[in-house]
């Protein structure tokens, strides 16, 4: 008598017979996917783990470490002996936001103070104007820009 790989039993007409190279195939494959759940909860487990003890236990301060801002500046101008051609001088201006401003009239009395040059009358429209920005003095002197 003959044995194929699917045989009835008598007994038990539900009941199959697999062939044994066919059993082991699924019982390796059962295995392998135990095997891969088993690791992917240890490491999912190692995870957790890592997240409670970075949450929990360390500093409230931040230890982001930024690089120095890069600061550039232009080289001077020379000439072929050295001599210095141009340079860049750093200046100031003056502006203001005129919708900020309460009362033109005495802001430009105040400026006068620091200006005595200035134009009183075309600071009072600059400062009345709705405009967000205007300039009011550009090139301003060290002195100027301290008070």
């Amino acid at each position: 008598m003959t044995h194929a790989p699917y045989e009835k039993r008598p007994s038990s007409p539900a009941h199959m017979v697999v062939d044994d190279s066919e059993y082991m195939a699924v019982t390796e494959g059962r295995i392998r996917i135990r095997i891969g759940i088993a690791m992917f909860l240890v490491m999912l487990v190692i995870a957790v783990i890592r997240f409670a003890e970075l949450s929990l236990f360390t500093d409230v301060t931040p230890r982001i470490h930024l690089p120095e801002p890069i600061t550039t500046t232009r080289a001077d101008l020379v000439d072929r002996h050295g001599e210095l051609l141009a340079t860049t001088l750093k200046t100031y201006s003056l502006y203001a936001e005129p919708k900020k401003v309460w009362d033109a009239e005495m802001a430009a009395d105040q400026l006068l103070t620091v200006f005595p040059d200035g134009n009183r009358e075309v600071w009072v429209e600059a400062l009345s104007r709705e405009k967000s920005f205007v300039w009011l003095r550009r090139g301003l002197t060290p002195r100027q820009r301290q008070l």
